[in-house]
């Protein structure tokens, strides 16, 4: 945790810049370190794919380290070392943006085409680490990048890997909603709600997280796809279990607001 400290100081670039000739040693060690454990796995239950009615929660941090406070026992509000180290790497992405994607971005590019998944995911959860901090240089080939996402979330039979790659869709959901054709999103909200519909609960939580986001993004300009939405989330009403059904009332009280 130093690292996001050091990167979030109120100091002048004097003392922030100290960092600088070290980067090229932490980011690519921070990548590292967002791999699953062997012990996460295990906890996850990922090879047999067993997953309870109220559905097991993958290590994702949420850009705010105080996450750690979730209530109870869930494991995704434990500060395990991956979240530890993407919450870092988020705040260097904030702090010395340009450093840090020259440095990232050939390892995410070479990690997202790598053959082992648990690679794959890795680099999905530093691509929506630095979305903030690095946005105006990922914007340039945010098309590239949308493109991979959706091919990664129709295809993958990995409900890990899936919920990462929605994950990831829903830190770009400003730029979909502002960039994305008439088409695209009309394939991209399509995708998501069939997904909504798995029986897995990882998928389920991943494709009505980004619905959600998407909404909260979208506002009016996704008005007309609010039918389709509602009609989707009432259904899974039907056989989501208690935990993902709370994401649906939140996916309804974003479209009230809208409305």
């Amino acid at each position: 945790e130093f690292w996001s400290v050091f990167a979030t100081l109120d100091a002048d670039e004097s003392l922030l810049g100290l960092l600088n000739p070290f980067l090229p040693q932490l980011v690519p060690l921070l990548l590292k370190n967002m791999r699953y454990s062997e012990d996460e796995l295990e906890r996850l239950n990922v090879e047999s794919a067993q997953v309870d009615a109220n559905g097991v929660r993958p290590f994702i941090y949420h850009g705010d380290k105080d996450d750690r406070k979730d209530q109870g026992n869930d494991e995704e509000g434990e500060w395990t070392l991956r979240r530890a180290s993407a919450w870092s790497l988020d705040c260097c992405a904030n702090t010395y943006s340009a450093e840090v994607f020259d440095i990232i971005m050939p390892l995410i590019s070479s990690g997202l085409n790598s053959p082992d998944w648990l690679e794959q995911e890795a680099c999905l959860l530093a691509l929506g680490a630095i979305s903030g901090g690095c946005y105006v240089f990922l914007s340039e080939g945010m098309g590239t990048i949308y493109s991979f996402l959706v091919e990664l979330l129709r295809t993958t039979g990995n409900p890990l890997l899936f919920r990462i790659a929605g994950w990831a869709v829903s830190q770009f959901g400003e730029w979909l909603v502002e960039n994305l054709a008439q088409l695209q999103m009309d394939e991209l909200m399509q995708l998501l709600l069939t997904r909504m519909m798995s029986d897995n609960s990882q998928v389920q939580l991943a494709a009505t997280n980004c619905v959600s986001v998407l909404v909260e993004k979208g506002e009016e300009k996704l008005v007309g796809y609010y039918d389709a939405i509602i009609k989707a989330i009432s259904q899974c009403f039907g056989f989501y279990g208690e935990r993902n059904q709370r994401l649906l009332l939140c996916g309804i009280g974003d479209i009230c607001t809208v409305l």
